[in-house]
């Protein structure tokens, strides 16, 4: 079912047009994205939420992106999506200037990465903590 799925394409297409420098192109793809409308399923919501705040931060505008990562992680907190939390905390840490709500989402980002690495095998569990900046643990014994 493809029904929800426009903001997340128009999304992905502000962030690589924003990777690529194409800043007019890019604030073209976020109109569309906000502009579009129909059920919003939440797992949705929260990607597009998420992509859309990754190219705000692109296009040097974190006002726009904390909002729209805040808005996903209570998105993604109220539905249980534990994935998409972790990640809208780490879209947050770059967009806040608050050093102490970035060590929060750090601490809270760290820990849900180790939740989700729990239920993967070793070797694949250590590519997936690397893969989200969670440095291992040091072990004691």
């Amino acid at each position: 079912d493809t029904e929800g799925f426009a903001p997340v394409l128009h999304a992905w297409r502000a962030r690589i047009a924003a990777l690529g420098g194409q800043m007019d192109k890019a604030c073209d793809a976020v109109e569309l994205a906000l502009k579009e409308t129909g059920r919003a399923w939440p797992h949705q919501k929260v990607r597009s939420n998420l992509n859309l705040a990754r190219a705000y931060l692109l296009m040097d505008a974190p006002a726009e992106a904390l909002r729209l990562s805040e808005d996903a992680l209570r998105i993604a907190d109220s539905c249980g999506y534990r994935h998409y939390a972790m990640r809208a905390r780490r879209v947050i840490m770059r967009a806040t200037e608050d050093e102490v709500s970035m060590a929060r989402h750090q601490r809270v980002a760290h820990a849900l990465a180790r939740s989700l690495a729990a239920n993967l095998n070793r070797e694949d569990a250590a590519a997936f903590l690397e893969m989200h900046g969670v440095p291992p643990r040091v072990s004691l014994v």
